[in-house]
């Protein structure tokens, strides 16, 4: 049978590995699942010691989770460390997710296929590129439609969705 410990290692461990799957570093997917299962915030300390990193590697992760929104700091009384806290509600952490991977996947690729369309012409040559670009233009459009819709979505609607899949 196994212990809470190791199941929470265990949990640890395989948010690590599955994390790069939605764009963010095994060590960031391990600290997110840290602080996920965690009753209480925790520390810098707290997190290097748990997971064995360092200091430089829990900075800059703490850093880019902040910016997913994923998690959140703040102070104790009586301490002059920051504690961290991960979102626990699996519908908001699912559309911070979604929102940065718009961000940083979705938008670069529409804006790029917008600069090589300025470039390329109707050329005969540029018949096949040209084919291309409208693809993934019309694909990267409806792909963001869909994701402002489920983002616009009560997200009470959007977890009782899921929760029927």
């Amino acid at each position: 049978m196994i212990v809470l410990s190791e199941a929470k290692r265990l949990f640890i461990n395989r948010w690590g590995e599955i994390s790069p799957n939605w764009g963010i570093s095994k060590a960031m997917g391990q600290i997110h699942a840290l602080l996920l299962i965690s009753e209480d915030a925790l520390c810098h300390d707290q997190i290097m010691k748990a997971l064995r990193i360092s200091r430089g590697n829990v900075h800059n992760h703490i850093s880019q989770l902040m910016e997913w929104n994923l998690i959140g700091k703040k102070n104790l009384l009586g301490s002059r460390k920051e504690y961290y806290f991960a979102e626990k509600d699996l519908k908001k952490i699912i559309k911070h997710i979604i929102l940065v991977r718009k961000r940083k996947e979705l938008e670069p690729l529409q804006k790029l296929v917008e600069e090589c369309k300025l470039v390329a012409d109707s050329t005969p040559q540029n018949e096949t590129f040209n084919q291309v670009l409208d693809d993934i233009n019309l694909y990267s459009t409806k792909a963001d439609k869909l994701l402002t819709k489920v983002l616009e979505i009560e997200s009470t609607w959007l977890g009782n969705l899921i929760q029927r899949i």
